[in-house]
């Protein structure tokens, strides 16, 4: 917590604050971080143009980002219309005929369940393909972003994945998560039970982890990387 008009020397830290009147200093100036270069290798990446691939520009990814948006916005409330829609051209209704809400809500709640499914089966499927067409397999190591493409890849998978949203936690506890995980690289093993109560996220690198035979994880997140100012492991 520093007053109006502080000024905090090169390389020096500064935490909390003395009785109201200013940060206290915990590191001692360093006059060198006046000639250091402190762009990050994100900023290298994407700001200054020195990857060493091709990095997508800002208007591709605000592009990118809202047409994926709009697309999940439809898949996630397609379903419904769609079971409707196979009600009135399956039995042949027109706006004349006159059902009940009961009847009405019989017939879409049994065009939904399979609809549904096969929504929640194409949405995985794209998921699960998205990874391994951005991504592949994982190997362990470092991956800068003005020297590695996957950080961007990385990022571009996050974005797909949305499509999956809401459906696994219908999965929490049960083989089906097991199932994706495996889909997805992990090594899973018999009798395993994945996340009854939840976990956000569950896994972020399914194909680092390998869980054996008759294992339990459930409200915690297991993570195998860190990433730090754009460097990746």
């Amino acid at each position: 917590m520093a007053p109006e008009d502080f000024c905090a020397d090169y390389g020096s830290t500064w935490v909390g604050n003395a009785e109201g009147v200013g940060p206290i200093n915990v590191g001692a100036t360093d006059p060198s971080w006046a000639e250091r270069d402190t762009l990050s290798p994100f900023g290298r990446a994407f700001y200054e143009g020195q990857a060493s691939y091709s990095v997508y520009s800002m208007s591709y990814i605000v592009l990118y980002s809202f047409t994926w948006t709009a697309v999940c916005s439809i898949v996630h409330n397609a379903p419904v219309l769609v079971s409707m829609f196979l009600i009135f051209h399956f039995f042949q209704l027109t706006k004349s005929d006159v059902l009940t809400d009961a009847e009405l809500f019989y017939l879409a709640y049994c065009a939904y369940i399979p609809v549904n499914m096969l929504f929640v089966a194409a949405s995985l499927a794209t998921d699960i393909g998205a990874k391994w067409w951005l991504i592949g397999r994982r190997v362990k190591g470092s991956y800068s972003w003005d020297q590695n493409e996957y950080c961007q890849s990385w990022q571009l998978y996050l974005v797909l994945s949305k499509i999956k949203k809401d459906i696994l936690p219908l999965f929490q506890g049960s083989q089906y998560l097991v199932w994706y995980f495996r889909a997805l690289g992990s090594s899973i093993g018999k009798d395993v039970c994945l996340y009854p109560n939840g976990g956000d996220p569950m896994m972020t690198e399914p194909d680092l982890v390998t869980i054996k035979d008759g294992a339990s994880i459930d409200d915690s997140s297991v993570v195998a990387h860190i990433n730090t100012r754009g460097v990746f492991k």
